[in-house]
Order: structure tokens, then sequence, then C-alpha cells
């Protein structure tokens, strides 16, 4: 129950701090992972808690807040200087993930677009980039499978952790054709909207990892050293007009690849990873993540992930969560 209450007054001071920058012109975002921009299939940030009547409650919690600040030498510009936080945790047997980061970098967007006919802004390609520095603290669980939930702990269980500076590069191309058609007329669902909208996003981010500070493992191997490799990523959302667009599907899969690992983290970084998520939200605000522009989009919903993602301390992982989410749009697109 203390937990509920730290995670419901962080909430409430996130609401409040968004709302105080908003006024002073910052850019704010908040969804439930790294992304370069905000777009209709970023996951919401998921907040689940379960009290276990007689056994041991479980929080479930991925959020990422973010906040930008224009950089560039007028209002047109789009290179901004940003930090960020990022929070993955479940508590659930068999489901375990705690990872947090704190990161600070630079997000600009080239594009191929020239002069100022808008039909060659509207076949132009936009790539958006952070470079970002970040320290990440991760803990290694046990495989309560193999009997590390028993009392007394067997002791070939160690539940490690690890602290790790890591340097990343993530762009994302975008073309206006990803979202086609628009869900939203003059602001409204109209005659000529789709009967299905839809939006696709692809994520490149090359990244190298570097190891500061570690406890043994259960292999009795101290994970120090470096990691280098790189992440792609597909995303899918589809929302039918039916709901007027608040039944958002979302559908991503992430391929991890690590091209250098230190013989101290052949372990614990698999040299080949996937990550599938799957998701089905019901929107309950006046914004909508089809919707263009900035707002809070509340929603319901349930979030299906399989398979290992090292990088946010995701190893054989099989978890199904239900939950209140929540996003905060910037309105970044272009």
């Amino acid at each position: 129950m203390k937990r509920l209450f730290l995670v419901s007054g962080a909430l409430l001071t996130l609401v409040s701090s968004v709302a105080a920058a908003e006024d002073a012109g910052a850019r704010f975002t908040l969804n439930g992972d790294e992304t370069p921009t905000d777009q209709p299939w970023s996951e919401p940030a998921t907040f689940s808690y379960t009290r276990a009547k007689g056994g041991k409650d479980s929080l479930a919690l991925d959020l990422a807040v973010r906040r930008d600040w224009r950089v560039g030498p007028t209002t047109e510009s789009t290179r901004t200087a940003f930090v960020r936080g990022v929070a993955h945790r479940n508590d659930a047997a068999g489901s375990q993930v705690e990872s947090y980061s704190a990161e600070a970098g630079l997000h600009f967007e080239p594009s191929t677009a020239t002069g100022t006919d808008p039909r060659d802004y509207a076949k132009a390609w936009y790539f958006f980039n952070d470079l970002s520095l970040g320290y990440n603290y991760t803990t290694n669980f046990d495989d309560e499978k193999d009997g590390c939930d028993a009392t007394p702990r067997p002791a070939y269980c160690v539940r490690s952790h690890q602290g790790s500076v890591r340097l990343k590069w993530a762009v994302q191309p975008y073309n206006l054709a990803f979202d086609a058609p628009p869900a939203f007329v003059d602001g409204q669902v109209a005659a000529e909207s789709p009967h299905v909208s839809r939006a696709f996003g692809v994520v490149v981010t090359a990244f190298t990892d570097q190891v500061l500070t570690a406890k043994t493992d259960a292999a009795g191997v101290k994970p120090k050293g470096n990691v280098t490799g790189a992440a792609v990523g597909l995303n899918l959302a589809l929302s039918p007009r039916i709901f007027d667009y608040r039944l958002v599907f979302r559908a991503s899969m992430q391929q991890t690849h690590a091209f250098a690992r230190s013989n101290a983290r052949r372990f614990s970084f698999p040299s080949s990873s996937t990550l599938g998520s799957l998701s089905l939200d019901y929107e309950l605000g006046p914004s909508r993540s089809f919707e263009k522009g900035p707002g809070w989009v509340p929603a319901i919903g349930v979030s299906y992930k399989r398979g290992d993602d090292p990088l946010s301390g995701r190893l054989d992982q099989e978890e199904t969560v239900i939950g209140f989410k929540l996003s905060h749009k910037s309105g970044s697109k272009p």
C-alpha cells in the first residue's frame, strides 16, 4: 500500500509540474518508453497495482517522462535539448523487472523538404534524431521457476544490481504517408474520416553501454564491461472510426543485436534478442492518440509483452498487465 501512495503522489506532482512548464513554453511528453517523438503508436505510461490478500502485493509500472527546451536560433527551430526519466518495474512473480534511467540529450530533425511548396513537404522525409547520455540502474532477478521464490532462498539464487553509463543515438524516419489517412478532419470526425486510421513507425537505435558498478550474479560473474550494439523497432497502431478513434490497438517488435560484448557480460546481455508487444486501450479523455496537437490522453487497457530487451532489464519475460494508462502528447509531428 505504501508504494501505491508513492506512485499516486508522483503522478500528482508530474501533472502539476507539466502544467507549470507548459505555461513557461517548455514541451513535455509522457509515455511508456523512449521514442524520439510522440506518435499514435507510442505506448502510454502504464500503472497497475494488485493487492493480494495473504500474499505479496505487486506493482507494474512503465513510464518515460521527457522535457524539451528549444535551443535553435529561431522560434521555428526544431533543435531541442532534453532531459528524460524512464522507469520499468513489475513485482509479479515470474515477470520481475526493475530498471531506471536518467538521461540528457539533443534532439534534431533534418529533412529532405526544400522551398515553400506544400506539396514538397507532403512528400518529404523527416529524420527525428535523439542523441543522449544517461545513467541506468538495473536489477538482475533470479529465475523463480528454478525454486528461487522458496523460503529460505537457495544458495545458488543471487539477486544482483548494476549501474551503467549509456550513450545512444536513436533515429526515427518519418513520412506523412505513415499516418495516412488522417482520423480527424478539421478536428472533427467527419464523413470522409476513414473506417480505420493507422500509424506506422520505425526506430533505429545505436548504443554503447558501460557498466561501472555491479555485484556478482547467479553464475558467479561480476557483469562489468562494455556492450555495443543496435536495436530496430517496428511499431503499428490502428483505431476504428466506430468508437470515434478511442479504441486503439498497438503492436510492436524490437530486435536487439550486440556487436561487441565484454566476456563478463555475455551471460546477462544476449548477443541477439527480440521483444514483442501487443496492447488494446480505450481512451477516456477529450484528447486522443490519433488527434493532432498536444494534450492528456487517459485510458484503460491491457498490454502483453514477451521476449527479451536487455536495455530495459527484460530477460525471458512474458507478462500481461491490465491497468490505468496515461500519456501526454507534445504535438511534435510535422
